[in-house]
């Protein structure tokens, strides 16, 4: 299969996710090309089996460059085709504006995901926002991504791919969309501060002028912005010699009234166990260990109990196991999958047999982080010196599962499996 991912990016984090995507398209045998939006055709569009579209957020939506090019692409009816995000922020309508586009088209968008960034917004209440993100985790879920589409379209499949967001393809009317639908870049330019050069430390390098998405910096005497400045503050923000500022003090007020901690929480999709700035951020680092039992044993939202089971593996107290029982029979796949996650941090023998019932779970990712803890158990049973009998007794529950998993239909539990048993 002969696969494009065309991407925008400025700071280096939605191409990050495009490469692993296209490793993860590579490792499965399949054509692979990423292409930054400077660099891509209209004709690159049409001369492949599978479409994927990066970009990052802006002001709630998709920015300018990408939604112009994707104007800009021929008719491509019926091509398969995803989309991807990151956001250093509450996503707004990103992803639903790059699917739209595309559906436009005649694209069959079959998936979409985001992925956490990162923010390089040089606004003072933006700075340092999701430091090292996106992080190892966050690659990892978009090479699950990348192979729930790979194998989407390899079979055939009809339909919507696996754990896609929901917002890739319904249209929202949150805090976070509005602003996407009524921010347009001419008002967008009256609020935000245009970027001013000063001459004593530009030395005319034409750095801004090759970065800028727009095309919109000239060189004259010195580097000139014109008309059609998005406010996207590359030039700002890249500039070899730091040779642009602006004053944000009015920007700064305006972005923070909307995009403080408590309102992404509540309108956006800052998870309860994300920091934005440092560790405090996180409702969670708040919880002791009794409240996180009662929310993961509680009718709380999904979001809920799956930051409580990580928090629960994070603190590695063995007093939670029971409650991470119970949340492996939760009628959601991502709690499932993250209460497995968190008894292989725990890493209790107790926890062997119901792993091992979690390897029949319909959904290869709850059998993959079962198959996973039960390696990380057994493992770390074994170098813990205990009796030849106990160890023995351990071994053998531990074989069991891993064994079962080592037939599995889907071929990263079997490679879990397998890497598991030949370490022990």
């Amino acid at each position: 299969m002969d696969i494009k991912i065309v991407y925008f990016s400025q700071t280096g984090n939605t191409r990050k996710v495009a490469e692993v995507m296209a490793t993860t398209f590579g490792h499965l045998g399949h054509s692979v090309q990423t292409l930054p939006i400077k660099k891509a055709s209209p004709k690159d569009i049409t001369r492949c089996d599978l479409l994927g579209i990066g970009s990052p957020c802006f002001t709630g939506q998709a920015p300018t460059p990408i939604k112009n090019f994707l104007r800009s692409i021929p008719p491509i009816d019926n091509q398969p085709a995803f989309v991807f995000a990151t956001s250093g922020g509450a996503p707004g309508k990103v992803l639903y504006d790059l699917t739209s586009l595309l559906r436009r088209k005649g694209a069959d968008v079959i998936g979409g995901t985001l992925i956490r960034g990162e923010c390089f917004h040089p606004a003072p209440c933006f700075i340092h926002r999701y430091p090292g993100r996106p992080n190892s985790e966050d690659l990892k879920r978009a090479r699950r991504f990348a192979l729930n589409i790979a194998e989407h379209v390899s079979m055939g499949k009809n339909g919507l791919v696996a754990r896609s967001r929901f917002d890739a393809f319904h249209k929202g009317w949150k805090l976070y969309d509005l602003e996407g639908m009524f921010t347009p870049d001419p008002l967008v330019r009256l609020v935000m501060p245009k970027p001013k050069l000063d001459p004593a430390k530009c030395n005319k390098c034409k750095w801004c002028i090759y970065k800028c998405p727009m095309n919109n910096i000239t060189l004259k005497s010195f580097p000139i912005i014109g008309s059609k400045c998005i406010r996207c503050y590359r030039c700002l923000t890249g500039c070899p010699e730091k040779a642009f500022n602006a004053n944000f003090l009015l920007g700064n007020l305006i972005l923070l009234s909307l995009h403080n901690t408590v309102f992404e929480r509540r309108f956006g999709d800052l998870y309860y166990d994300e920091e934005m700035y440092h560790e405090a951020d996180k409702p969670t680092a708040n919880w002791n260990l009794k409240k996180l039992i009662r929310v993961l044993q509680g009718k709380g939202s999904e979001r809920a109990k799956v930051a409580a089971a990580r928090t629960l593996g994070d603190l590695g107290d063995k007093r939670a196991i029971s409650s991470l029982f119970l949340a492996l029979r939760d009628k959601r796949a991502t709690v499932r999958e993250a209460a497995a996650q968190a008894l292989g941090r725990i890493s209790d023998e107790r926890a062997l047999k119901p792993l091992v019932s979690a390897l029949q779970d319909r959904d290869k990712y709850v059998r993959l982080e079962a198959t996973s803890a039960m390696g990380i158990i057994s493992y770390k049973e074994s170098l813990e010196g205990h009796s030849s009998v106990s160890r023995t007794v351990k071994e053998s529950a531990a074989f069991e599962g891993l064994t079962l998993a080592s037939r599995d239909k889907h071929w990263l539990v079997r490679r879990a499996a397998d890497k598991a048993l030949s370490k022990l």
